[in-house]
């Protein structure tokens, strides 16, 4: 009996003894043995660019590698990187806790180059299995090509295909900076680069580095022109990288030479005078002697254009640009085709046939007078006539008949009978139809002055102040730019308002 209880204690208590080991090798804690964790790499980055799956990254910074737990750092090269079979010379450097180690290569890294980073052995740690192999492959990207600088002088361009670089030397050389060295000859590089302004631009190229060159143009650019410069995108493929066409647009400055030779201001006025003169003389119609409209005009002929042309004509005898004898030549044939020519009631139109003496429409419902045109001729006639009568009172027959080309214009009936202003058109096919008011401040002053003072058909002065003056609404008063002005629309307008009017009529 006692043999067999000892027997049953026995049994007893080494069956709780394998249950205790059962259960403690279930559970985990502080002081209960348990399987140790893997050691992992849980990051792989170069500078801020993963690596883990073999990408392609950008060649800039160190290699940094993140573990799951601290390593046993037993040497200083732990890792190796190698390119092409070559193993590289790094540097190593890890942090307090020993998980996190950064490997910087010893020289810069070459782009296209492939790459493996692997762990020299076995990665050992106090606090994981151990982590039998570490191998990553990865590749580093080759950058495209970029300008970097395009500069003349002190002046550095916008590298902006929408950018107008200004005030660029003619002369002086330029200089072209690359992001990377080009491996091609200066003479590679002037075959992918066109410049052009009026003509196309010659130029030659030299290499002040492997990535900076001069471009000299062979001859001077024209000042004041707008240039179209193009690096195309062939020297990518010649330069072996990726490279964007550029497009850049520049204009330059004034060149130190000069197109003309320097005259003094009263000998420039001159020139400037004596131009202005042979438009109206050397291009004047042939069969009328009239001014043309435009260059371009062939025998469309400008009834107030030509007024300014007979007064040109005046200055021109009087700077002895002409003779007196060719300028009485000349004002016989304008006569004596302003004598024949179309007219509606008095008033020429805008437009004349200069073979023929027919009006020329100047739009569809403008076929016939033109008042304010006939004005401007008339000044021109009378200014002639006032210079006969001064310098050349022989002239009577010329004369006579330009006081009598000036009172045939029915100035009154371009009242409409209404007495309350001047109306501008006026034709037998569509009368009135046209309906615009002569009114002011503008360049039609003059039509008003001599339509008050016609011997002949006079309007009275009450119908400058209601039409022209618009009963004093012409009058403005506002200042701009420190100036006021008295009369007319806002800002002033064209130039020609204070002009025409008083090439026969001073203001003051």
């Amino acid at each position: 009996m006692i043999q067999f209880s000892l027997s049953g204690k026995a049994t007893i208590f080494f069956s709780f003894l394998c249950l205790l080991l059962i259960f403690s090798c279930g559970e985990g804690g502080d002081g209960v043995i348990t399987p140790e964790d893997k050691l992992e790499l849980s990051f792989a980055r170069l500078g801020s660019q993963s690596i883990l799956n073999g990408n392609a990254v950008e060649g800039e910074g160190a290699i940094y590698l993140g573990f799951s737990a601290p390593v046993e750092i037993t040497s200083s090269d732990l890792f190796q990187i190698s390119t092409g079979g070559q193993v590289l010379d790094d540097t190593e450097s890890w942090n307090a806790q020993g998980n996190q180690v950064s490997i910087t290569l010893n020289h810069a890294w070459a782009e296209g180059g492939e790459y493996t980073l692997k762990a020299s052995g076995r990665l050992n740690s106090p606090e994981a299995s151990a982590l039998d192999e570490l191998m990553l492959t990865f590749s580093i990207l080759t950058r495209p090509l970029r300008v970097t600088r395009i500069q003349v002088d002190t002046i550095v361009f916008t590298l902006d295909a929408d950018a107008l670089n200004t005030d660029i030397s003619v002369s002086r050389p330029m200089e072209i900076a690359f992001s990377h060295p080009l491996g091609i000859s200066a003479q590679n590089l002037k075959e992918n680069i066109s410049i052009e302004g009026r003509d196309k631009v010659d130029f030659n190229i030299t290499a002040l580095s492997d990535t900076l060159f001069q471009l000299q143009f062979t001859e001077e650019l024209k000042d004041f022109t707008t240039h179209e410069m193009v690096i195309g995108s062939g020297l990518g493929v010649a330069a072996g990288r990726d490279f964007d066409q550029l497009e850049l647009t520049f204009f330059t400055g004034l060149s130190a030479t000069t197109d003309f030779p320097i005259v003094p201001d009263d000998e420039l006025l001159t020139i400037v005078q004596e131009r202005t003169f042979r438009y109206f003389w050397d291009f004047g119609h042939p069969d009328c002697g009239m001014a043309r409209e435009r260059n371009t005009s062939g025998n469309t002929v400008t009834s107030g254009g030509s007024g300014f042309g007979l007064m040109a004509m005046v200055v021109a005898v009087e700077r002895g640009f002409i003779t007196m004898q060719e300028a009485l030549s000349r004002w016989e044939k304008v006569i004596g085709f302003l004598e024949t020519a179309d007219r509606f009631h008095g008033a020429w139109p805008h437009w004349i046939n200069g073979q023929t003496g027919n009006v020329i429409p100047f739009s569809a419902a403008d076929n016939g007078g033109d008042l304010v045109e006939t004005a401007f001729l008339v000044q021109g006639l009378l200014t002639v006539r006032q210079y006969l009568l001064q310098e050349a009172p022989q002239e009577t027959g010329l004369i006579g008949r330009i006081t009598a080309l000036w009172e045939g214009v029915e100035w009154n009936w371009y009242t409409k009978g209404q007495n309350e202003a001047l109306y501008w058109h006026w034709s037998p096919d569509n009368e009135f139809q046209i309906n615009l008011k002569i009114r002011g401040h503008n360049e039609t002053q003059i039509v008003y002055i001599l339509a008050a003072s016609s011997p002949t058909h006079p309007i009275a002065p009450e119908i400058y102040n209601s039409g022209y003056a618009r009963s004093g609404g012409m009058a403005n008063g506002q200042s701009y730019y420190g100036i006021t002005l008295p009369l007319g629309s806002d800002y002033g307008g064209p130039l020609f308002f204070a002009h025409y009017s008083y090439l026969g009529l001073d203001p003051r």
